[in-house]
C-alpha cells in the first residue's frame, strides 16, 4: 500500500504571553494599527466580537503561512487557525 500523505514532520511552536490572535489577517492588521494609535476602546471592540484573543502561553502550535512579519498559526488538535505577529511564537 502506498502512502502518498507527506511524512515530514512539521516544527512545532509554543505561544508566548502577552499578544493578541485574530480569526483573519485583515482583524489582526486593524488589532495592530489600533494597538498603534492606543485605541483601546477599539481594540476591546474586537475582543468583544470575538475575532480577536488574548493568547495563552505555551500552547503548541503550528506555523501555516507567514506574511509580513505576521503569521497563521494553527494550535495542534484543531482545524481552525488565526494571525498573529511574529514574536508571538518560538521555538
Amino acid at each position: 500500500m502506498c502512502n502518498t500523505m507527506n511524512t515530514q514532520a512539521q516544527t512545532a511552536y509554543k505561544t508566548v504571553e502577552g499578544y493578541t490572535a485574530c480569526v483573519s489577517k485583515k482583524y489582526i492588521n486593524d488589532m495592530i494599527a489600533y494597538s498603534n494609535q492606543k485605541d483601546y476602546d477599539a481594540i476591546q471592540v474586537l475582543l468583544d466580537a470575538g475575532v480577536c484573543l488574548v493568547i495563552a502561553e505555551g500552547i503548541t502550535v503550528y506555523l501555516m503561512d507567514s506574511s509580513w512579519g505576521l503569521v497563521e498559526i494553527r494550535p495542534k488538535g484543531m482545524t481552525d487557525t488565526v494571525w498573529t505577529v511574529r514574536e508571538a511564537i518560538k521555538q
